[in-house]
């Protein structure tokens, strides 16, 4: 069985038409094999519409955690990779997840790496220090970097808890309690969409404010009034 026919790839989106045909186009033709769902969250910009069998449509109300959740239930398959619309996977990766999740039954999940951003100085410089962060010192998961998890580990766990953010750590942490988290040397592409349009260094600062404040122990609730209201 090849590595591709083992994974289920849940994408989560709300009004993503400008992002997901490209990204489906990529998927279908590099892992042919791979169960495609799309999690949608109410669009209204034409996304559903573009979603065609065999990708499966899942529709659920907003939040990407009860989104990602909606579409792991229609997954059976062993791995789960949860893919943001606007991030594409390397070639390989899908088999350099499964080769890892073989080869070390203590790994219950993890993540890609990311290429640094191209397109500013400062965001190069961030994606530099996070890079090194989660490979050196404490492996954590960050939605933009693709993260993987066994099925089975998913489902006893109850899956994501429906966070209005953070869900991605939130999860890392309950997953560590399982077995280890691995980040993979592959890496994955992500848009600086959401930098761009918040400003660089006022996103920035805002996304590791918010990401301290939750590694202390601030309730997810009271941090979610400072997040733009959008999820993109």
């Amino acid at each position: 069985m090849s590595p591709a026919a083992r994974v289920g790839i849940i994408i989560p989106t709300l009004d993503e038409a400008g992002q997901l045909p490209s990204l489906l186009a990529e998927l279908r033709r590099d892992a042919p094999e791979a169960q495609l769902v799309v999690a949608d969250g109410g669009s209204a910009d034409g996304t559903k519409e573009l979603v065609k069998s065999p990708v499966l449509l899942v529709e659920s109300p907003p939040g990407r955690a009860l989104q990602m959740n909606a579409g792991a239930a229609r997954c059976d398959r062993e791995v789960l990779v949860f893919l943001h619309a606007d991030t594409r996977l390397p070639s390989g990766a899908l088999g350099e997840i499964c080769e890892r999740l073989d080869h070390d039954p203590d790994v219950v999940g993890g993540m890609l790496g990311k290429e640094p951003f191209g397109s500013h100085r400062v965001l190069a410089w961030a994606d530099a220090v996070v890079d090194g962060y989660v490979r050196r010192v404490c492996p954590v998961l960050l939605g933009d970097r693709a993260i993987f998890v066994r099925t089975a580990v998913f489902r006893d766990l109850g899956g994501f808890r429906p966070l209005r953010l953070m869900e991605d750590p939130d999860l890392g942490r309950r997953l560590a309690r399982r077995g280890r988290l691995a980040v993979l040397p592959a890496r994955v592409r992500t848009s600086d969409r959401r930098f761009v349009r918040g400003g660089v260094i006022r996103t920035l600062a805002l996304m590791t404010s918010l990401y301290c404040l939750f590694l202390v122990g601030v309730p997810t609730g009271a941090l979610a009034r400072f997040y733009p209201p959008s999820r993109e």
